[in-house]
């Protein structure tokens, strides 16, 4: 009885450390809400990373990407629902109209800033888009 219980135990410390340490999240929870702050990338992730891409033109249904020491790390893309299209959720645009700049390189000291949201599909839909603050353009 006491071996089974020690097992359950571990299993359950073992999936905990796993969940809470070793599993790389990223918090996109946070960006699907209408909010005026400036938010750090750093605090949205759970692991280490040096370097993000941010797509603006979201070009192969890219979203983000974290790099650590130039190795992909964690990759988010956009999503769809093939039944219905695209469902709720965060994007990235150029916080300059001149820019033209499909990608920004952003480090772990940048931020991004909600810009707008936009409803599509009679209001089914939201895209909750936000700028990058402190990134450099990369074509």
């Amino acid at each position: 009885m006491k071996n089974k219980l020690f097992i359950i135990l571990f299993i359950i410390v073992g999936y905990l450390i796993y969940y809470l340490v070793i599993e790389r999240r990223f918090n996109s929870d946070l960006l699907m809400k209408e909010q005026s702050s400036i938010i750090k990338l750093s605090s949205l992730t759970n692991f280490d990373w040096d370097t993000a891409e941010l797509s603006t033109s979201n070009e192969d249904f890219e979203k983000i990407t974290f790099y650590k020491n130039g190795i992909d790390v964690y990759r988010e893309i956009i999503k769809l629902n093939f039944d219905d299209g695209y469902e709720s959720q965060y994007l990235f645009e150029s916080n300059n109209r001149k820019d033209v700049a499909s990608n920004y390189k952003c480090f772990y000291t940048s931020s991004i800033r909600l810009k707008k949201i936009e409803k599509i599909s009679e209001g089914k839909v939201t895209f909750y888009i936000y700028e990058p603050i402190g990134c450099e353009p990369i074509n």
